[in-house]
């Protein structure tokens, strides 16, 4: 009971040393403010892809606030309108300098936590928040298409390299570790 009581004294402490709600909000912060440079080039993207705009915009409706849906709807028909790469490279640069403010953000708690002293120069630690965030992305599209399209891409490879019924079988449930790990 006593060790219970120190432990959870001790938890109370660096939970306000390390100022956890401070940093909590600092990363839902940036993390939110880069979810419309990211919309601003997915959209953008879909400009390219042969989807129509009315299947796009019927998932829109689904989820956007009836007050603000003519706004979205006109912004969509105006940015997929035309294919305007100044506007995409842009936008992937925005998307991915904003998203590395918050993986940045989570390099400063890490350091807070551990009590590390931050002492690489600001393009050094910027350019390893980016390369973190590109990773992260990576990541994230891999967890996401192998359960999904994972089936197509083992039939693919068995079909293009002339693999045995085998793979087949180490594929399916290869995916589904690999996406259950990443």
């Amino acid at each position: 009971m006593i060790i219970n009581l120190m432990f959870i004294r001790e938890m109370v402490r660096r939970f306000q040393e390390d100022e956890i709600p401070r940093l909590s909000a600092e990363l839902a912060y940036y993390f939110l403010l880069s979810l419309f440079p990211f919309l601003i080039f997915l959209f953008t993207l879909l400009a390219y892809l042969p989807i129509p705009h009315e299947d796009i915009l019927s998932v829109v409706r689904q989820y956007a606030p009836k007050e603000a849906l003519h706004l979205i709807e006109a912004s969509i028909h105006r940015v997929m309108g035309y294919q305007n790469g100044k506007l995409l490279s842009f936008s992937i640069i925005g998307a991915i300098w904003s998203a590395s403010n918050g993986m940045n953000a989570i390099v400063r708690a890490f350091n807070r936590a551990y009590d590390v002293e931050e002492n690489r120069p600001f393009f050094i630690a910027r350019g390893v928040s980016v390369l973190l965030t590109i990773g992260m992305i990576f990541v994230i599209i891999v967890a996401l298409v192998l359960p999904v399209f994972g089936k197509m891409i083992g039939l693919f490879l068995f079909s293009a390299f002339g693999f045995s019924k085998t793979f087949l079988t180490v594929w399916n449930a290869l995916r589904w570790v690999i996406s259950s790990l990443l």
